[in-house]
């Protein structure tokens, strides 16, 4: 099976509820408090990125990681410095031992999971190539043209191996 990396935000921590409400409509490009999206976090920070729910995604890979070990995917995540300590402890808390590989830019995750020959869970609907990227379906990446998963029992599926033979590559 080939190496699986997890987004953190918007795979398994849900950062726009936590900011924006429950019924928000997608808002990493908006502005809370007259600031944009990342700078109201990163103020907040301390209480934003540790107290943040979880997606719908987060039971499932709980799930797989408690059958298949913490150590059976990494997660890959493209964030400020200033964030990291408070995703540690989110990720320590929900997914103790796992490894964590922090990246700049959404974009640097491309050459990862290049570089191991990877599979990417991932909810950013901006790259290039969607060569070995699932998305967990989100309505801001509804038009993107990539393999996908909508319920948690996909998401399981696809980390169990159900949908790995033939899913990936195919032009």
């Amino acid at each position: 099976m080939k190496p699986v990396f997890v987004d953190v935000d918007g795979v398994v921590r849900d950062l726009e509820t936590a900011v924006l409400g429950k019924d928000h409509d997608g808002g990493w490009a908006k502005e809370v408090d007259g600031m944009p999206f990342l700078d109201y976090v990163t103020l907040h920070r301390d209480t934003l990125l540790v107290d943040t729910p979880e997606t719908e995604y987060c039971k499932a890979l709980q799930e797989w990681s408690n059958l298949a070990g913490p150590r059976s995917f990494k997660f890959l995540t493209s964030q400020p410095d200033e964030w990291r300590p408070y995703t540690e402890k989110w990720l320590a808390d929900r997914f103790p031992g796992t490894p964590v590989i922090y990246v700049y830019k959404p974009k640097d995750k491309i050459e990862i999971i290049k570089k191991f020959d990877g599979i990417l869970i991932e909810d950013y609907p901006f790259f290039e190539s969607y060569d070995n990227i699932v998305l967990v379906d989100r309505p801001y990446n509804h038009k993107v043209k990539s393999d996908r998963v909508s319920t948690p029992m996909e998401f399981l599926e696809l980390m169990l191996g159900a949908r790995f033979d033939g899913a990936f590559n195919e032009k």
